[in-house]
Protein backbone atom coordinates (compact mmCIF):
# COMPACT_ATOMS: atom_id res chain seq x y z
CA UNK A 1 0.00 0.00 0.00
CA UNK A 2 2.95 1.89 0.90
CA UNK A 3 4.53 1.61 -2.59
CA UNK A 4 1.23 2.75 -4.59
CA UNK A 5 1.45 5.21 -2.66
CA UNK A 6 5.09 6.65 -3.48
CA UNK A 7 4.22 5.54 -7.27
CA UNK A 8 1.19 8.23 -7.22
CA UNK A 9 3.21 11.04 -5.48
CA UNK A 10 5.85 10.00 -8.00
CA UNK A 11 3.80 10.30 -11.00
CA UNK A 12 1.57 13.90 -9.82
CA UNK A 13 4.81 15.50 -9.48
CA UNK A 14 6.11 14.24 -12.92
CA UNK A 15 2.56 15.92 -14.37
CA UNK A 16 2.77 19.05 -12.69
CA UNK A 17 6.66 19.41 -13.48
CA UNK A 18 6.11 18.58 -17.42
CA UNK A 19 4.85 22.34 -17.61
CA UNK A 20 8.00 23.80 -15.41
CA UNK A 21 10.35 21.74 -18.00
CA UNK A 22 8.75 23.02 -20.68
CA UNK A 23 9.15 26.76 -20.06
CA UNK A 24 12.21 28.46 -21.69
CA UNK A 25 14.22 32.18 -20.28
CA UNK A 26 12.94 34.60 -23.46
CA UNK A 27 15.09 37.79 -23.88
CA UNK A 28 14.76 40.65 -26.43
CA UNK A 29 14.37 43.83 -27.15
CA UNK A 30 11.32 46.12 -28.87
CA UNK A 31 12.44 48.86 -31.19
CA UNK A 32 11.14 51.53 -33.22
CA UNK A 33 10.88 51.74 -36.84
CA UNK A 34 13.91 54.42 -36.59
CA UNK A 35 15.65 51.56 -34.88
CA UNK A 36 15.28 53.45 -31.47
CA UNK A 37 14.69 51.44 -28.03
CA UNK A 38 11.08 51.29 -26.98
CA UNK A 39 11.02 52.09 -23.23
CA UNK A 40 8.08 50.56 -21.32
CA UNK A 41 6.64 48.37 -24.13
CA UNK A 42 4.08 46.03 -22.37
CA UNK A 43 5.27 42.26 -23.62
CA UNK A 44 2.35 39.78 -22.11
CA UNK A 45 2.26 36.42 -23.33
CA UNK A 46 -1.34 35.29 -24.73
CA UNK A 47 -3.83 33.70 -22.87
CA UNK A 48 -2.24 34.21 -19.28
CA UNK A 49 -1.11 36.51 -16.88
CA UNK A 50 2.78 36.41 -17.21
CA UNK A 51 3.91 39.74 -18.81
CA UNK A 52 6.83 42.62 -18.33
CA UNK A 53 7.43 45.85 -19.46
CA UNK A 54 11.19 46.57 -21.66
CA UNK A 55 13.81 49.00 -19.50
CA UNK A 56 15.49 51.75 -20.29
CA UNK A 57 17.07 49.86 -23.51
CA UNK A 58 14.32 48.13 -24.68
CA UNK A 59 15.09 45.05 -23.35
CA UNK A 60 13.02 42.65 -21.97
CA UNK A 61 13.14 39.19 -19.86
CA UNK A 62 10.54 36.73 -19.46
CA UNK A 63 9.60 33.03 -18.60
CA UNK A 64 7.17 31.38 -21.39
CA UNK A 65 6.39 27.71 -23.12
CA UNK A 66 8.52 27.63 -26.24
CA UNK A 67 5.37 27.61 -28.61
CA UNK A 68 3.66 31.15 -26.44
CA UNK A 69 2.94 33.74 -28.75
CA UNK A 70 3.86 36.98 -27.12
CA UNK A 71 1.92 40.60 -27.15
CA UNK A 72 3.74 43.59 -27.84
CA UNK A 73 2.12 47.01 -26.84
CA UNK A 74 3.11 50.58 -26.85
CA UNK A 75 0.63 53.96 -26.82
CA UNK A 76 0.97 55.70 -30.57
CA UNK A 77 2.38 51.96 -31.87
CA UNK A 78 0.37 49.15 -33.66
CA UNK A 79 0.27 46.27 -31.16
CA UNK A 80 2.25 42.86 -32.75
CA UNK A 81 1.80 39.47 -31.95
CA UNK A 82 4.95 37.68 -32.26
CA UNK A 83 5.83 33.45 -32.46
CA UNK A 84 8.96 32.65 -29.00
CA UNK A 85 9.75 29.68 -31.08
CA UNK A 86 9.56 32.03 -35.04
CA UNK A 87 11.86 35.14 -33.28
CA UNK A 88 14.53 33.45 -31.63
CA UNK A 89 17.36 34.99 -33.48
CA UNK A 90 21.39 34.07 -31.80
CA UNK A 91 19.35 33.71 -28.69
CA UNK A 92 17.70 36.98 -28.39
CA UNK A 93 14.20 38.06 -30.27
CA UNK A 94 14.11 41.54 -31.58
CA UNK A 95 10.75 42.79 -32.60
CA UNK A 96 10.58 46.24 -34.15
CA UNK A 97 6.99 48.39 -33.46
CA UNK A 98 5.54 50.48 -36.22
CA UNK A 99 3.53 53.88 -35.56
CA UNK A 100 -0.02 53.54 -35.80
CA UNK A 101 -1.78 55.41 -38.34
CA UNK A 102 -3.13 58.86 -36.76
CA UNK A 103 -7.21 58.88 -37.85
CA UNK A 104 -8.65 61.90 -38.88
CA UNK A 105 -11.69 62.70 -38.26
CA UNK A 106 -13.92 66.06 -39.88
CA UNK A 107 -13.29 68.05 -36.56
CA UNK A 108 -9.62 67.44 -36.31
CA UNK A 109 -7.54 68.40 -39.50
CA UNK A 110 -3.34 67.42 -39.85
CA UNK A 111 -2.07 69.95 -37.36
CA UNK A 112 0.72 70.58 -39.94
CA UNK A 113 -0.03 71.32 -43.56
CA UNK A 114 1.37 72.56 -46.76
CA UNK A 115 -0.95 75.16 -48.50
CA UNK A 116 -0.92 76.11 -52.51
CA UNK A 117 -3.82 78.58 -53.48
CA UNK A 118 -4.78 80.81 -56.52
CA UNK A 119 -7.41 83.90 -56.38
CA UNK A 120 -8.53 86.16 -58.56
CA UNK A 121 -11.27 89.15 -59.27
CA UNK A 122 -12.06 92.77 -59.85
CA UNK A 123 -9.31 94.71 -59.45
CA UNK A 124 -10.10 98.52 -58.86
CA UNK A 125 -7.90 101.66 -58.63
CA UNK A 126 -9.15 105.35 -56.93
CA UNK A 127 -8.28 106.51 -60.48
CA UNK A 128 -11.83 104.95 -61.20
CA UNK A 129 -13.73 107.28 -58.47
CA UNK A 130 -11.57 110.22 -59.90
CA UNK A 131 -13.03 109.92 -62.80
CA UNK A 132 -16.42 108.38 -63.29
CA UNK A 133 -16.95 109.06 -66.53
CA UNK A 134 -14.51 106.59 -68.18
CA UNK A 135 -14.85 104.18 -64.43
CA UNK A 136 -15.07 101.65 -67.35
CA UNK A 137 -11.48 101.84 -67.93
CA UNK A 138 -10.27 101.65 -64.76
CA UNK A 139 -11.65 98.15 -63.48
CA UNK A 140 -9.47 95.55 -64.85
CA UNK A 141 -8.59 91.68 -63.32
CA UNK A 142 -6.35 90.25 -60.98
CA UNK A 143 -5.12 87.30 -59.58
CA UNK A 144 -2.71 86.02 -57.00
CA UNK A 145 -0.95 82.78 -56.94
CA UNK A 146 0.81 81.05 -53.84
CA UNK A 147 2.43 78.74 -52.00
CA UNK A 148 2.81 78.28 -47.90
CA UNK A 149 2.85 76.36 -44.13
CA UNK A 150 -0.43 76.60 -42.38
CA UNK A 151 -0.46 75.33 -38.49
CA UNK A 152 -3.89 74.42 -37.25
CA UNK A 153 -4.09 74.17 -33.56
CA UNK A 154 -8.04 74.14 -31.80
CA UNK A 155 -9.59 75.29 -34.80
CA UNK A 156 -7.06 78.19 -35.11
CA UNK A 157 -5.23 78.42 -38.14
CA UNK A 158 -2.05 80.28 -39.32
CA UNK A 159 -1.00 80.84 -42.28
CA UNK A 160 2.09 82.50 -43.99
CA UNK A 161 4.27 81.82 -47.16
CA UNK A 162 5.02 83.62 -50.86
CA UNK A 163 2.53 84.81 -53.29
CA UNK A 164 2.76 86.58 -56.60
CA UNK A 165 -0.22 89.55 -57.81
CA UNK A 166 -0.26 89.28 -61.14
CA UNK A 167 -2.50 92.92 -62.31
CA UNK A 168 -3.12 94.41 -65.57
CA UNK A 169 -4.94 97.71 -65.28
CA UNK A 170 -4.99 101.29 -66.72
CA UNK A 171 -4.99 104.46 -64.46
CA UNK A 172 -4.08 107.66 -65.16
CA UNK A 173 -1.26 110.67 -64.24
CA UNK A 174 -1.61 114.41 -63.98
CA UNK A 175 0.18 116.82 -66.26
CA UNK A 176 -1.02 120.62 -65.73
CA UNK A 177 -4.66 120.70 -66.45
CA UNK A 178 -4.56 117.19 -68.31
CA UNK A 179 -4.63 113.86 -67.40
CA UNK A 180 -3.04 110.86 -69.77
CA UNK A 181 -3.82 107.69 -69.14
CA UNK A 182 -1.42 104.44 -68.84
CA UNK A 183 -1.44 101.02 -69.32
CA UNK A 184 -0.09 98.74 -66.44
CA UNK A 185 1.21 95.22 -66.49
CA UNK A 186 2.68 94.70 -62.77
CA UNK A 187 4.20 91.39 -61.13
CA UNK A 188 4.51 91.87 -56.79
CA UNK A 189 6.18 89.43 -54.40
CA UNK A 190 4.31 89.52 -51.14
CA UNK A 191 4.46 87.43 -47.80
CA UNK A 192 0.50 86.72 -46.27
CA UNK A 193 0.22 86.45 -42.53
CA UNK A 194 -3.53 85.04 -42.03
CA UNK A 195 -4.70 83.93 -38.66
CA UNK A 196 -8.54 82.66 -38.50
CA UNK A 197 -10.66 79.73 -37.68
CA UNK A 198 -11.21 76.96 -39.12
CA UNK A 199 -14.51 74.69 -38.13
CA UNK A 200 -15.42 71.31 -39.96
CA UNK A 201 -17.52 72.73 -43.10
CA UNK A 202 -16.36 76.65 -42.81
CA UNK A 203 -13.70 78.87 -42.42
CA UNK A 204 -12.62 82.47 -41.97
CA UNK A 205 -9.38 84.34 -41.57
CA UNK A 206 -8.02 87.53 -41.60
CA UNK A 207 -4.30 89.63 -42.08
CA UNK A 208 -2.07 91.16 -43.97
CA UNK A 209 0.04 90.72 -47.00
CA UNK A 210 3.52 92.49 -47.19
CA UNK A 211 4.51 92.92 -50.10
CA UNK A 212 8.84 93.97 -51.04
CA UNK A 213 9.47 93.92 -54.77
CA UNK A 214 7.80 94.74 -57.83
CA UNK A 215 8.10 94.15 -61.37
CA UNK A 216 6.26 96.44 -64.03
CA UNK A 217 6.26 97.13 -67.23
CA UNK A 218 4.04 100.42 -68.49
CA UNK A 219 3.24 102.22 -71.30
CA UNK A 220 2.45 106.01 -71.20
CA UNK A 221 1.27 107.16 -74.74
CA UNK A 222 3.79 106.34 -77.19
CA UNK A 223 6.35 105.51 -74.78
CA UNK A 224 7.14 102.26 -73.01
CA UNK A 225 9.28 101.52 -69.97
CA UNK A 226 10.01 98.51 -67.90
CA UNK A 227 11.21 98.50 -63.75
CA UNK A 228 12.05 96.61 -60.91
CA UNK A 229 10.88 98.73 -57.69
CA UNK A 230 11.63 96.97 -54.19
CA UNK A 231 8.72 98.96 -52.15
CA UNK A 232 7.42 98.27 -48.70
CA UNK A 233 3.82 97.69 -49.33
CA UNK A 234 0.46 96.47 -47.36
CA UNK A 235 -2.39 94.75 -48.14
CA UNK A 236 -5.55 93.84 -44.96
CA UNK A 237 -7.33 91.23 -45.83
CA UNK A 238 -10.64 89.14 -45.04
CA UNK A 239 -11.26 85.21 -45.98
CA UNK A 240 -14.44 83.81 -45.63
CA UNK A 241 -15.91 80.18 -47.03
CA UNK A 242 -16.52 76.51 -46.84
CA UNK A 243 -13.47 73.54 -46.51
CA UNK A 244 -13.83 69.63 -47.09
CA UNK A 245 -11.80 67.33 -45.14
CA UNK A 246 -10.68 64.37 -46.93
CA UNK A 247 -10.41 61.76 -44.23
CA UNK A 248 -8.75 59.13 -46.22
CA UNK A 249 -5.73 61.38 -47.45
CA UNK A 250 -6.05 64.05 -45.07
CA UNK A 251 -6.46 67.02 -48.12
CA UNK A 252 -8.27 70.07 -47.00
CA UNK A 253 -10.40 71.87 -49.83
CA UNK A 254 -11.35 75.56 -49.22
CA UNK A 255 -13.38 77.88 -51.47
CA UNK A 256 -14.01 81.34 -49.99
CA UNK A 257 -14.33 84.96 -50.86
CA UNK A 258 -12.03 87.52 -50.01
CA UNK A 259 -11.32 91.37 -50.44
CA UNK A 260 -8.14 93.41 -49.93
CA UNK A 261 -7.03 96.94 -50.16
CA UNK A 262 -3.78 97.91 -51.24
CA UNK A 263 -1.62 100.91 -49.71
CA UNK A 264 1.93 101.11 -50.98
CA UNK A 265 3.93 104.00 -52.64
CA UNK A 266 2.52 105.03 -56.05
CA UNK A 267 4.65 104.18 -58.56
CA UNK A 268 3.58 107.10 -61.05
CA UNK A 269 2.59 110.09 -58.88
CA UNK A 270 1.72 112.92 -61.77
CA UNK A 271 3.92 113.99 -64.43
CA UNK A 272 6.46 117.46 -64.49
CA UNK A 273 5.94 120.25 -67.03
CA UNK A 274 9.20 119.11 -68.55
CA UNK A 275 8.01 115.97 -69.22
CA UNK A 276 9.47 113.66 -66.61
CA UNK A 277 7.73 111.33 -64.19
CA UNK A 278 7.56 112.08 -60.57
CA UNK A 279 7.57 109.34 -57.87
CA UNK A 280 6.55 110.06 -54.15
CA UNK A 281 7.54 107.91 -51.21
CA UNK A 282 4.49 108.23 -49.17
CA UNK A 283 1.80 105.19 -48.15
CA UNK A 284 -1.23 105.55 -50.28
CA UNK A 285 -4.52 103.16 -51.28
CA UNK A 286 -3.18 102.40 -54.60
CA UNK A 287 -5.95 99.77 -55.28
CA UNK A 288 -8.75 96.89 -53.93
CA UNK A 289 -8.80 93.47 -55.23
CA UNK A 290 -11.89 91.35 -54.59
CA UNK A 291 -13.29 88.55 -55.84
CA UNK A 292 -13.02 84.37 -54.89
CA UNK A 293 -10.20 81.87 -53.59
CA UNK A 294 -9.34 78.38 -54.09
CA UNK A 295 -7.14 76.69 -51.18
CA UNK A 296 -5.58 73.08 -51.13
CA UNK A 297 -3.55 71.59 -48.62
CA UNK A 298 -2.07 68.80 -47.14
Amino acid sequence: MQSQKSIIVVLLAFVFAMPMMAQEHLTGVVMSGKNTPIVGASVTVDGTTLSTITDEEGRFELSAPADAILIISYPGYTTQHASAASLNYNGEMRIVLARARREMTAGEPRPHRVAVWADGGALCLPGSFKYPDQSSDYVSMAGEVGVGYQLYYKHFIFTTGLEVLLSNYKDKVQLDSQSIGYRMRQYKLQVPLWFGMEYPWWYFQAGAKVGFADFYSMDIGDDHANSTLFAFSVAPTFEIGTNIYSLSSGACCKIGVFAQPYFEQPIVRKMGSDGTILTDTRMAFSKLLAGLKFTVSY
